[in-house]
């Protein structure tokens, strides 16, 4: 019986072995033939390190963000990203577990600085009867005041009817100064990269189609525009033909990114224009 087996067994393996010799000469004769075809893939230099970031920080300057109770402007927001330990809006100190390889301060460019401006009682903001009620509500009021001014705000803003001309090149201007300016300093190549940004904020017919516009250059390009707003245009084919203009006009470079598509109604996904024509001759 263990005899039989041993021989049993011994056939099996030899024809298994057989099999297999069989199967790897196969495979070698299919791949001489692709090799004679001298098929290859292109050689391409892929990258080869990973770099951790934030691609949409809001702070102080948004109009939202500010009036909901961010405290914090480009300075504390940049020295949070890069691992340092700030004292957050809340009073609690806050630090990351291990500092950004980059990041990309996206304000709104809509309303640009305005809470600022109003939390610091600029003349201009505080001769309008709405400015000073939204002080007293953003500073005494507690939560709840802050919270009333807040929608209050926006409401207005996205129903036409806000008393300032926030989207004014001399209000837009000297911030987006200052947004270059910050990033220009906590930039730090090799080690941080800071990048110059904005958000687009378009709100056609309540529907989201908000832009996160970031830019390759440094201060020398981005200091010839700035922020695109709702005021411009709120069609992202609009946005999309200012941003080529920049380029051509600069030689620089700038990536629009969709941002919150959830929230568009279907609109940043649709099959035809914002206004008219077919979408699918234009890219996203």
């Amino acid at each position: 019986m263990v005899k039989a087996g041993g021989v049993f067994m011994f056939h099996r393996r030899i024809r298994f072995i057989k099999t297999t010799l069989l199967s790897i000469a196969g495979v070698l004769l299919i791949s001489s033939a692709h090799a004679a075809e001298e098929y290859y893939a292109p050689l391409v230099k892929h990258p080869v390190h990973v770099y951790f970031g934030d691609p949409h920080l809001h702070t102080s300057i948004s109009m939202d963000a500010g009036a909901w109770g961010n405290k914090l402007g480009l300075g504390p927001a940049y020295r949070f990203a890069r691992g340092a330990e700030v004292t957050s809006s809340s009073g609690l100190q806050a630090k990351l577990s291990q500092p950004l390889d980059w990041v990309v301060i996206a304000d709104h460019s809509d309303g640009y600085g305005f809470f600022p401006r109003l939390l610091a009682q600029d003349p201009y903001i505080m001769e309008q009867p709405e400015g000073r009620r939204w002080f007293e509500e953003s500073t005494k009021g507690g939560n709840a005041g802050q919270r009333k001014a807040a929608d209050d705000m926006i409401k207005m803003f996205s129903q036409g009817e806000f008393p300032y001309k926030v989207n004014s090149p001399e209000m837009l201007g000297p911030v987006w100064e200052d947004v270059i300016t910050a990033a220009e300093e906590y930039n730090d190549p090799g080690e941080f990269t800071a990048f110059i940004a904005y958000e687009w904020t378009s709100f056609y017919k309540g529907n989201n189609l908000h832009r996160v516009v970031i830019f390759r250059d440094d201060a020398d390009k981005t200091k010839q525009t700035i922020p695109y707003t709702m005021t411009d245009s709120p069609d992202p084919e609009d946005l999309w033909e200012a941003l080529e203009v920049y380029e051509q006009t600069t030689g620089g470079r700038v990536l629009a990114s969709p941002h919150n598509g959830n929230l568009s109604n279907g609109e940043m996904f649709a099959e035809v224009t914002l206004m008219a024509g077919n979408r699918s001759t234009r890219p996203m």
